[in-house]
C-alpha cells in the first residue's frame, strides 16, 4: 500500500445501526505485479486515497530499524481522552518503553489480544497502535495533539495478526512546523512483521 492520503476524517453518526463505505479498485498496470488505484467513499465523498501494489515478495527491500537513542520515560498517562482519545477496544498499547528526539519505543498487542473477529488478514488493531505511537511521538516533538494525515507505505510480512504481543519501534524523518514524519517498525517473535514507511501527522486545531 502506498501514497495512503485521508481527505477527509469518517464520523461514524450511526453507531448502533452501521454506517456504510465503499472501496472502489482501477486497475493501473498489469505487468510485472498489478499495481490498483483505490478509494474509500461514504456516498458520495471520498475520504481515503491509495495504491496498492501486489508483489510477490516484497521482504528484499525491507530496511533494518535503527533503535531509537536517549529513551525518556513517558510520565503522563497514555491514553489521557486527549492526545489519545481511544476506547477500550482500541487501547492496544500494553508497555511504552520511552520517547525521546530519537524516536520512540512501545509493546503492543493485535486483534487477538483484544477479542476483535479473527478474519484479519493484516492485523488492524496493531496498525492503529503502531500510528497512536506516532500520535504519542508528535507530542513529544509538537506539544500538542495531532491525527495521522497521510501514509507513504504500508508494507506487510506476515500472513496473519500475530498470536502475542508485538515491539514497535518509531524512527524519526523529520520534524517541520506542526507536522512530524517516521517509519514504525512492527516485530514478533524477533521478526520484522511489518513497516509503516512515511507516517505523517499534523497537529490538531486548537
Amino acid at each position: 500500500m502506498k501514497d495512503i492520503q485521508v481527505l477527509r476524517g469518517i464520523r461514524i453518526d450511526n453507531f448502533a445501526d452501521g454506517n456504510t463505505y465503499t472501496v472502489t479498485s482501477r486497475l493501473l498496470s498489469n505487468g510485472n505485479g498489478a499495481i490498483l488505484a483505490l478509494e474509500l467513499k461514504g456516498g458520495d465523498t471520498l475520504h481515503y486515497r491509495a495504491t496498492a501494489e501486489l508483489a510477490d515478495d516484497p521482504r528484499a527491500d525491507v530496511a533494518g530499524r535503527v533503535a531509537p537513542q536517549g529513551l525518556e520515560a513517558w510520565t503522563d498517562t497514555v491514553y489521557d481522552g486527549h492526545v489519545l482519545f481511544h476506547g477500550p477496544e482500541f487501547q492496544v498499547i500494553r508497555k511504552l518503553d520511552g520517547i525521546s528526539e530519537g524516536g520512540a519505543s512501545a509493546e503492543l498487542v493485535g486483534v487477538h489480544e483484544q477479542g476483535w473477529a479473527q478474519n484479519w488478514t493484516t492485523d488492524v488493531a496493531a496498525m492503529d497502535g503502531g500510528l497512536q505511537l506516532a500520535v504519542l511521538w508528535a507530542k513529544k516533538m509538537l506539544g500538542g495533539a495531532s491525527l495521522p494525515t497521510k501514509l507513504g507505505e504500508l508494507k506487510v510480512f506476515a500472513g496473519g495478526p500475530a498470536k502475542g504481543p508485538m515491539k514497535v519501534v518509531l524512527t524519526p524523518r523529520k520534524v517541520s512546523g506542526a507536522t512530524t514524519l517516521s517509519d514504525i517498525h512492527f516485530e514478533a517473535d524477533g521478526k520484522t512483521v511489518a513497516v509503516l514507511e512515511g507516517v505523517e501527522t499534523c497537529l490538531r486545531p486548537s
